[in-house]
């Protein structure tokens, strides 16, 4: 009862985050936004380390996430994902090494980025 009220009042905090992300601080709301994502989705991630912010530019993709480590308590399928100019390469605990082009998105922000994890994790 009290996880579930717990994970409500976070959620709504997340998604609220997100909504006024320009007002709260950037690490803060994408840190919120992020957990809520895993929330929702029904998959924690851990540990999740964001080393720097991400920045948009219309045609070229500046993430400087330079190593995100994932571990799925659920799935465990990823050992790394690593961003470089445009690019998402995620790695499978099997050594397969999927190349991901980002540069057709228009914007990208944490939520499309954990959707194409997922989304190649399973």
């Amino acid at each position: 009862m009290i996880s579930t009220l717990l994970s409500v009042i976070l959620i709504f905090y997340s998604l609220v985050s997100l909504f006024i992300y320009p007002i709260l601080s950037d690490t803060i709301s994408l840190l919120l936004g992020v957990l809520g994502v895993m929330i929702l989705s029904g998959i924690y991630l851990f540990p999740l380390f964001l080393s720097n912010y991400v920045w948009w530019n219309k045609n070229l993709i500046l993430i400087k996430l330079e190593v995100i480590e994932i571990s799925f308590l659920k799935y465990k399928k990823i050992k790394s994902v690593h961003m470089d100019l445009g690019k998402l390469a995620i790695i499978k605990k099997s050594g397969e090494k999927i190349e991901l082009d980002m540069s057709e998105y228009d914007e990208v922000d944490t939520g499309i980025l954990l959707t194409l994890i997922l989304q190649h994790s399973l």
